[in-house]
């Protein structure tokens, strides 16, 4: 009874980590089917990255499980990448659906097959179903990008830029041409993605105007994902506080309680940047510029020590924090 149960319990983990596994794995067939460029498959910390044209294993700061591919051009088809990890999944436990019915075996590798089944269904389920609470999920980016081409090419265009980030490009380096492409208001994830990408990117250039008008172009009546929504406010507080820095004005914040540390990912550097800023302007209205040079030389040094997935949002972090810095030693002057 000892031993079934505890073939209970492993057969659980097994199940779950191989779904997952073949989940992301289902992105990266499919993506290489159709002519997609290899860039990142990473589980938890740990990541594989395809980096000038050179296999890398890192343990990075951000979790996360993803398997990210680059097109070859922004116009290329990405449904079979978007939904390839969901027809792994359902594949495989039509598989072994089929092994239980058809073999007879022992009661613990029945056990393994059933767990590696049940998840695999559970896999396919929970990406194939439409879904936008958390995250987007693959059937929601794929009826997204099926039924409107323009949030298809701004999809695109978000992984040929994911790839420059991972090679160590900043959003100024990458260029308006591929990152500012949404003139109008933005209806759905993808495309609210699209507007935050302007957004570092105009902040890059340090235009922090043109930074607040691309949040703005976010319809914030409709319907996205936390994930969007979360980063919305987060980037609302960090360019108002840039804005107050630069004005000198020390009056308190006049937008919702909006606490970032419960809103991110542990090891998003976006955060850390926000995190950083809010904390800096504290004490720089109680007039403590001690604490203000020493929170944001902390936070400066974190991030340098930190291996990132994307080099490139790492190092406009640092510049961001960099120039915070160099906008605070303005007023003091």
């Amino acid at each position: 009874m000892e031993s079934i149960f505890t073939h209970f319990i492993f057969s659980i983990f097994l199940g779950f980590f191989l779904q997952l596994i073949l989940h992301e794995s289902g992105h990266l067939i499919f993506g290489l089917l159709t002519g997609w460029d290899f860039l990142i498959f990473q589980l938890n910390r740990f990541a594989l990255l395809h980096l000038k044209n050179k296999n890398r294993l890192a343990v990075v700061r951000s979790k996360n499980y993803q398997c990210i591919m680059s097109p070859k051009s922004i116009n290329s088809n990405p449904m079979l990448y978007t939904i390839g990890g969901c027809i792994v999944n359902l594949f495989s436990a039509v598989t072994g659906f089929l092994i239980i019915l058809i073999n007879r075996m022992t009661p613990s590798l029945w056990l393994y097959i059933w767990s590696f089944t049940v998840f695999g269904i559970g896999f396919y389920v929970m990406n194939g179903t439409f879904r936008i609470n958390r995250i987007c999920n693959d059937k929601a980016c794929y009826d997204l990008l099926k039924y409107n081409p323009y949030t298809r090419l701004c999809h695109n265009a978000q992984l040929i830029i994911a790839k420059y980030l991972a090679n160590g490009f900043t959003y100024r380096q990458i260029g308006k041409e591929l990152i500012c492409i949404c003139p109008d208001t933005a209806g759905n994830d993808i495309e609210a993605y699209q507007d935050i990408l302007e957004y570092y990117y105009y902040l890059d250039m340090n235009q922090f105007n043109m930074a607040e008008q691309a949040l703005n172009k976010i319809d914030t009546t409709a319907s996205f994902s936390r994930e969007i929504t979360d980063t919305l406010q987060m980037e609302q507080i960090y360019i108002k506080l840039l804005q107050r820095l630069i004005s000198n004005d020390k009056n308190e914040i006049d937008f919702p309680y909006f606490d970032v540390r419960k809103h991110t990912k542990k090891g998003d550097v976006h955060a850390l940047r926000v995190i950083t800023v809010t904390k800096a302007y504290a004490k720089f209205k109680e007039g403590d510029l001690n604490s203000v040079w020493e929170i944001i030389d902390k936070a400066i040094s974190e991030i340098e020590r930190s291996f990132c997935v994307y080099e490139g949002e790492k190092l406009f972090c640092i510049g961001q924090l960099k120039n915070l810095k160099s906008i605070i030693e303005d007023k003091i002057d």
